[in-house]
């Protein structure tokens, strides 16, 4: 009886175990760091959507001014958004050049930088606005 309970081998020995776990813990640590990555390129897509957003606003502000009233030069302000449960502040800049010999035309290029994980990032919308007066 006890020479054949020795050769049944229905059961896994204890290295056949051990092997099994710790390939099943290394999936899961591969797994775990696809996850934190592709949830990392969330959160950078996220921020330069609300980049998109603060620039188009920017223009939009600029195109309801009346056109005498732009402010020729470049100007910087910050603005803070909150996006995915933090606040995320952005730099905002904005340059209104006049084509040479025009007085009825500005080039527009709105820049919007941000830093994200330590590394910068930045977005730039380019318009032209014109006196329609």
């Amino acid at each position: 009886m006890v020479v054949n309970a020795l050769k049944d081998k229905n059961g896994f020995t204890l290295l056949e175990a051990l092997i099994a776990i710790t390939l099943l813990v290394l999936m899961m640590l591969a797994l775990w760091r696809s996850a934190a990555m592709i949830m990392n390129r969330n959160v950078e897509n996220s921020l330069a959507d609300e980049a998109v957003k603060i620039a188009n606003e920017e223009i939009e502000n600029l195109r309801n001014m009346p056109f005498s009233s732009l402010p020729s030069g470049t100007t910087s302000r910050t603005v803070t958004r909150r996006v995915r449960n933090f606040n995320q502040t952005f730099t905002v800049t904005r340059a209104l050049t006049a084509p040479s010999g025009s007085t009825s035309v500005y080039v527009t290029t709105i820049t919007v930088n941000w830093t994200y994980g330590g590394k910068p990032h930045s977005y730039s919308a380019t318009t032209v606005i014109a006196d329609h007066g």
